[in-house]
């Protein structure tokens, strides 16, 4: 965070947020797109780990801590940056949907190495940190609808809506589309009996 600071548009200048095109709309430098892609793929790799039948055993429970894991970082940066004497919006919301994402990596390399991804106490970290980065994703999207110059419901409900039925339509494939799919893709692949392991 400390290194994002300072080679930020605030300080250096060095990694700009992004670059604002003639009609005055911002346009997102390669180094947004780059920051965008990897929290996708690091989404995705915390989702790769995640076994529906031990998820449905580990639901309520990891809802319950990804709820709490994302709620209670914002509310008490919020609570924090106004004590500071600076506005709750859009400041203090700012900083409390920043603070809200969990460490999905140091939480799956922490698991990976005790061996415990797959026991019921890891499946419940995982999904509970998959969730929690879902919802800080989402409070952001509503964040960065607020901040534009004219602000409707329906401008801060439709990007909302997009990403669940973007979300449910990803889980639907992976859980029914996806296995068979590659199951036919590898049946085409024929295993070379001739070579040595």
């Amino acid at each position: 965070m400390f290194t994002g600071v300072v080679l930020g548009p605030n300080l250096l200048d060095v990694v700009p947020l992004g670059e604002h095109s003639a009609d005055g709309h911002s346009v997102p430098s390669a180094f947004a797109l780059a920051g965008s892609i990897g929290v996708s793929l690091l989404i995705m790799e915390s989702g790769m780990h995640l076994s529906p039948s031990k998820v449905m055993e580990v639901g309520g429970g990891a809802m319950l801590v990804a709820l709490i894991g994302t709620l209670a970082p914002v509310g008490i940066s919020i609570g924090l940056v106004w004590a500071m004497g600076y506005d709750v919006f859009p400041d203090a919301l700012s900083a409390g949907v920043a603070m809200a994402p969990t460490s999905v990596g140091i939480s799956m390399q922490m698991l990976a190495e005790s061996k415990a991804v797959n026991t019921l106490f890891g499946q419940t970290i995982v999904t509970a940190a998959f969730v929690d980065d879902v919802m800080s994703l989402l409070a952001l999207v509503v964040l960065l609808q607020l901040a534009q110059p004219q602000v409707s419901a329906g401008s801060i409900a439709l990007p909302l809506v997009y990403s669940v039925v973007f979300l449910a339509a990803s889980v639907l494939l992976a859980m029914y589309a996806f296995p068979p799919a590659m199951k036919w893709i590898l049946s085409h692949f024929r295993e070379d009996s001739t070579r040595k392991v």
